[in-house]
């Protein structure tokens, strides 16, 4: 802690050991730097498909919704459970424009 930068490389003046630890900061950071971006990259992706994945679960909820309109329409009578997924669907719509726009927030960051 006392000890001077001399000190510990005698045969180098105050200059070139500045020199030399800029050199080495500097690739160093250039090594970690794309590692980060891959970090990033990779948390991107994986956050991509997981958003991916949550629309096509609502798609497929709504499609099934679609379907059960159709029965009820034709006059077959639906089940409680089937009535409560119909009710859901303004939600689920709700749901899958703020994934929508996930993405496309996502699309513009990158």
């Amino acid at each position: 802690m006392g000890t001077s930068r001399c000190q510990l490389w005698p045969s180098l003046e105050n200059a070139e050991i500045d020199e030399s630890l800029k050199r080495v900061v500097k690739e160093t950071a250039q090594q970690t730097a794309p590692a980060d971006k891959v970090m990033t990259e990779s948390t991107t992706t994986s956050t991509s498909l997981t958003v991916h994945k949550d629309i096509k679960k609502i798609n497929k909820k709504l499609e099934q919704i679609a379907n059960l309109k159709k029965k009820q329409d034709n006059g077959e009578k639906l089940e409680s459970s089937q009535l409560e997924k119909i009710s859901k669907e303004a939600s689920l719509r709700e749901e899958l424009r703020e994934t929508e726009e996930l993405i496309n927030e996502m699309n513009l960051t990158r």
